[in-house]
């Protein structure tokens, strides 16, 4: 194979991926920060990353099936296409306010179920591109394009409703979709093939169950997976209420600005957990990621001022390379190759219930509990009030100093994990994947 000639193929797909994925993070931003603004109610927010996220969850397994039965290229540009039809329903008035009536649900639902469909089999395209020396380069290419909607959307997104319309972000989203779909189509035309790993037909059940069969081999790959499940809950948590909480005292374009630069971290993340993995364990480069993460958590928003969100944002940030590196390879040394689209997509359905479960929450958690707390008069205004403040986005303050808490008790059952000690003795597999879709 010609190394240069393949990583070629593979950096024009990673190039088009990344374009959509910057879209969509646009347009995920802006609605969530448009509809907070107009109702004041971190639910209303929260509930369009549910609606942004739950189809694109239940549909992975069945996707994962469809990854390893049918050209991978194919799948992505029907998916690319097809989102870019559905998105321009958020274009067409339907009389309610944008965001929150049906027809806005119903777009978001399409697109995250398109976008469910094409993630397996992009991921798994890697091993058709790329050959095996070259993994790890582009595992570390497809962590950029999972950060690309928190560190290049966020920024782009608050500048653009700063100066124009939430209209003009959607149809830049629709503009990203085609231009991918119509190059993924150059590569198809190009001869570039991703053909399915097995030409044998199984009943779907049967293709499902070997993909989770090959996930509960091993004890570890278990206890990691609902470890990282729960680690993802707390993430999803800063997801759909780190804008509610910077809106309480700053502008939409500062709150752009600020998770932008929160996000560099994982840039700098990236080139750390390359150099760590050759100096620790994954177990202990896992645990000391999650401490980090941990203690940064419970700073982020300690006090109302960009700062204090910007700093311990950035080292939040930071640490997830590192989670994200050291998880995947110890599952991935740890499964076969064969049945490559559907483990990951059992792999993301599994770890992502607890992303369901935050997104779910968030609302409930933020507006029922938490604010009403640490508003002037609430019951704990008086006590934890002297250390969070009191005000609208002083109880989401309160909530994340809980949940960094919560990621270091995670980090203390990783370390005392024997199951997961033992997944390192293990000889590689040479399969790449990725956990987490930020």
């Amino acid at each position: 194979m010609n190394n240069r000639s393949d990583m070629s193929r593979f950096l024009t797909l990673w190039t088009l991926e990344m374009l959509s994925s910057i879209g969509s993070g646009l347009t995920v931003f802006a609605l969530t920060a448009y509809v907070f603004t107009n109702t004041g109610r971190a639910g209303s927010s929260s509930t369009i990353l549910l609606v942004s996220f739950l189809p694109s969850f239940l549909i992975r397994p069945f996707a994962g099936v469809l990854a390893d039965r049918f050209n991978r290229l194919n799948i992505m540009i029907f998916g690319n296409a097809a989102s870019a039809a559905v998105m321009a329903l958020l274009l067409i008035p339907s009389g309610g306010t944008l965001g929150t009536d049906i027809t806005s649900y119903s777009a978001l639902a399409g697109i995250s179920l398109l976008g469910g469909v094409m993630n397996p089999a992009y991921k798994a395209s890697v091993s058709d591109l790329v050959p095996p020396s070259l993994y790890s380069r582009a595992a570390g290419m497809n962590q950029m394009v999972s950060g690309a909607p928190l560190l290049l959307s966020p920024f782009a997104a608050g500048f653009m409703m700063a100066h124009w319309s939430i209209k003009t972000i959607l149809i830049t989203d629709i503009i990203s979709f085609l231009i991918a779909a119509s190059g993924i189509s150059v590569l198809a035309q190009a001869g570039v093939s991703t053909p399915a790993r097995s030409p044998e037909r199984k009943p779907i059940s049967r293709e499902l169950s070997e993909g989770l069969n090959e996930i509960r081999k091993k004890d570890g790959i278990g206890t990691l997976v609902i470890l990282i499940s729960g680690i993802l809950f707390f993430t999803g948590l800063i997801q759909a209420l780190l804008g509610p909480m910077v809106l309480s005292f700053t502008s939409v374009e500062q709150l752009g600005v600020i998770q932008s630069l929160c996000a560099t971290g994982i840039l700098l993340g990236a080139v750390l957990s390359g150099w760590i993995g050759g100096h620790l364990s994954l177990r202990c480069q896992l645990t000391g990621a999650l401490v980090l993460a941990g203690l940064a958590y419970s700073l982020m928003g300690l006090q109302e001022t960009a700062v204090m969100v910007l700093v311990p944002g950035f080292f939040f940030f930071l640490a997830l390379p590192s989670i994200n590196t050291a998880a995947e390879v110890l599952i991935r040394n740890n499964t076969e190759s064969s049945a490559q689209g559907r483990v990951w997509a059992f792999v993301g359905f599994l770890t992502f219930t607890g992303t369901l479960l935050a997104f779910g929450s968030a609302g409930f958690l933020s507006d029922r509990v938490f604010i009403p707390l640490l508003m002037p008069g609430g019951s704990l205004a008086p006590s934890l009030g002297k250390i969070f403040g009191t005000g609208p986005g002083r109880g989401i303050a309160a909530l994340f100093s809980l949940s960094g808490a919560g990621v270091c008790l995670l980090a203390l059952r990783v370390y005392r994990s024997s199951s997961i000690k033992k997944l390192e003795l293990t000889e590689s597999f040479g399969q790449e994947g990725v956990l987490y879709d930020l």
